[in-house]
């Protein structure tokens, strides 16, 4: 065989050769799951050094600054909590997959924090300070919300309740939005009380507060609320930028051109982060009913006492579940905002001669019974067909 043909077979099998490397090794495609993960992961890390760029406030003396890549906490090591805690809400923060677990664990960065030993069976709640439903979208930042760096004492029906109601809110504000840089702290001084249990004496905070700065138009607003039950909206509790900064004696937006910051830290505005938004107004059915005769507002400072609560029927609901068949009437305030609630059990509701859920909408009313509370919020429950009385 000549040399010019042995090189041309040479060439064909090397050739061939590589043919069939190609085919069996070629790379496999990501798979779509490997695709979300990096998608989230770059989400992550886009938002981890945009919170690095915003948080630049102040630091208290006694506090360790800890960062993460959802949030960023100035943690009290003489209150065992943080003084704040900062992230971002992105505008899909509805969006994901990642639920909550309720699996506290203590954090790898600062393991001198408080624990669960502190607050079970205390009647307090550990409540995060950036909520965890606001870190759906990715599951490390889920998990990061449950490092105890992130958890403060929060009274139980506050944290289930309004709490949870203006952490909801924002995420409203951040879908309408861009994305909203958020604090979140509570008001710590020397004369707190503490839980007497525990590894630590951890401080009992009197106050809690929030901070929203959007980041698509410059405009900022504040929440100042005690840390107890609350059965107002919390439009009651607006305040603005500089009213904290008074508070805490910290700075929050030094980011900001001094210009801009001494703007919009005098706002105090809902309507320009929710045109929609109801006001609330102090001025909600101060009708005098008569000598006797509480407004449903009152009734929360009555719970356990037989009163006679008046008002006007804001909302409904009649219940067959084929037990008990409950009759649900929310006075001046409307589910899910109610204020004082009117329940009629299925054995009453034969007697009246007629559907209270229909008959009575809109309508005012006097009921007469013991005040009770169910999750936050206070009750009667109608014994005798003559203890409700429709005012004509």
């Amino acid at each position: 065989m000549s040399i010019r043909k042995t090189t041309v077979l040479f060439c064909l099998f090397v050739l061939h050769f590589i043919s069939i490397a190609q085919t069996q090794y070629k790379p496999k495609s990501p798979s779509p799951f490997q695709v979300l993960y990096d998608l989230e992961n770059e989400k992550l890390e886009y938002i981890s050094k945009k919170l690095d760029s915003l948080t630049t406030h102040t630091v208290p003396k006694d506090a360790i600054l800890i960062k993460h890549k959802g949030f960023y906490a100035a943690y009290s090591s003489t209150h065992k909590q943080p003084y704040w805690v900062s992230h971002i809400v992105p505008k899909d923060v509805l969006y994901g997959s990642y639920t909550r677990n309720d699996g506290f664990i203590l954090d790898s960065l600062y393991l001198n924090t408080a624990d669960s030993t502190d607050f079970w069976g205390s009647g307090y709640d550990r409540g995060h300070l950036a909520p965890a439903a606001d870190f759906r979208w990715n599951k490390e930042a889920m998990r990061e919300s449950f490092y105890y760096t992130n958890i403060a004492t929060q009274n139980k029906d506050f944290n289930r309740g309004a709490w949870a109601k203006l952490e909801t809110q924002v995420r409203e504000f951040a879908i309408d939005a861009d994305e909203i840089y958020v604090v979140t702290g509570v008001v710590l001084n020397q004369k707190l009380a503490q839980i007497p249990q525990g590894t630590y004496s951890v401080s009992i905070p009197k106050y809690f507060y929030k901070i929203l700065y959007d980041l698509k138009q410059p405009k900022a607003i504040a929440f100042l609320m005690p840390n107890k039950n609350i059965i107002y909206d919390i439009d009651k509790y607006i305040v603005s930028v500089d009213s904290i900064e008074s508070l805490t004696e910290l700075d929050f937006l030094p980011i900001l051109e001094d210009k801009i910051e001494s703007k919009i830290e005098k706002e105090k505005d809902i309507y320009a982060w929710n045109p929609n938004h109801q006001k609330y107004t102090e001025t909600l059915n101060k009708k005098d009913y008569g000598k006797g005769k509480l407004n449903a507002y009152q009734a929360q400072e009555n719970i356990g006492k037989y009163c006679t609560i008046c008002g006007k029927v804001a909302s409904t609901k009649f219940v067959e579940n084929n037990k008990t068949n409950p009759t649900y009437l929310n006075i001046d305030k409307a589910f899910p905002n109610q204020i004082f609630t009117v329940l009629i059990p299925q054995e009453i509701r034969s007697f009246l001669g007629y559907k209270p859920e229909n008959t009575l909408q809109d309508k005012e009313i006097c009921i007469f019974g013991k005040v009770t509370q169910y999750k936050g919020v206070p009750q009667i429950t109608l014994n005798k067909k003559e203890d409700l009385k429709i005012i004509e």
